[in-house]
């Protein structure tokens, strides 16, 4: 009876312990899993402390390049575009060390908006019908009737938007053409290339850098081979400073053709395009410039350089 009881206790207690056992083998598995939970959280906010880290870097040299960008257009202003080669576009390197490290690759285009079809121009209904040409001449198989719509939609949209506008300038970037109910991703994708906006209505084209598509909507009475021939005597002889060089030079080709558009010799808006990339991860820079040398003091000290003036910046 004695021995029975005897086994019993020690049958209690050897469940006791293995209960303990598991209990603490329990406890033990749930710090080591709040301690894994803890550490991969302390691993995730490092990782996003280091993101924003690489965004504070990025954010930083972009606007230390428009910064630049606007220095390096200030020491090209006396500079004809031509004079480097006739184009729209020019890549420039940015001669600064701190930009040209292992880890941050910066690539550059400036581009002349005087270039390119400056859809404000719209805002003088007059202009309708050159814009519906460079619809029907950039957008494969689209239609007169629909290139109509569109242009008349963008009318409208910029009308509308003028009305809560002090100064009436219409878009700021051409990406708000997106707002535009007959804009979808592919007509905007096809158009883009060959469109600015910027805050003058009354713009004019510039002839030395002007695009070819373009071009052909400045004189839509030329045939594809009189404009080749035109595209042709420009980069030829350009840089022209007026009408009168034009004239002398190319003026036999635009017999009888009259500008649909202002079209000058100069340039004041260009855009900074600047891809920079930060340890694999890139951003994009668009910055809109103006160039001008309209600043009274400096007049006044005599003094004829220009300024270049950031009008907007935008990071995607």
């Amino acid at each position: 009876m004695y021995s029975s009881k005897r086994l019993t206790s020690s049958n209690v207690g050897a469940s006791q312990k293995g209960a303990a056992l598991i209990v603490a083998l329990l406890i033990s598995a749930i710090i080591a899993t709040l301690s894994t939970i803890i550490v991969y959280q302390q691993r995730i906010r490092i990782k996003q402390a280091s993101e924003m880290l690489a965004v504070d870097k990025a954010s930083l040299s972009l606007n230390s390049i428009a910064m630049r960008a606007s220095d390096y257009l200030v020491a090209q202003a006396n500079d004809s575009v031509g004079s480097k080669g006739v184009g729209a576009k020019f890549q420039f390197k940015i001669p600064y060390s701190d930009l040209n490290t292992n880890n941050i690759q910066v690539d550059s285009i400036l581009e002349d908006e005087h270039a390119l079809y400056n859809i404000n121009l719209l805002l003088d209904r007059k202009n309708i019908n050159t814009f519906i040409s460079l619809l029907l001449e950039v957008i494969p198989d689209i239609q007169y009737s629909q290139a109509a719509g569109i242009a008349n939609q963008i009318i409208a949209y910029q009308q509308s938007i003028a009305n809560y506008q002090e100064s009436k300038l219409g878009f700021s970037n051409i990406r708000e053409i997106m707002l535009v109910p007959s804009i979808t991703e592919d007509i905007y994708n096809y158009l883009a290339p060959y469109i600015t906006a910027f805050p003058d209505s009354k713009s004019k084209i510039n002839l030395n850098t002007v695009i070819p598509e373009v071009l052909s909507v400045v004189y839509p009475g030329l045939n594809q081979g009189q404009l080749d021939q035109l595209v042709s005597c420009r980069d030829n002889y350009a840089p022209f400073a007026s009408s009168s060089d034009w004239g002398q030079q190319c003026g036999d080709l635009v017999k009888g053709a009259s500008a649909e558009l202002p079209i000058g010799f100069s340039s004041e808006y260009y855009q900074l395009r600047a891809v920079l990339t930060v340890d694999g991860d890139s951003f994009l820079l668009q910055s809109l410039l103006l160039m001008s040398n309209d600043n009274a003091k400096n007049k006044q000290l005599g003094d004829n350089s220009s300024q270049a003036t950031l009008l907007w910046q935008v990071y995607l």
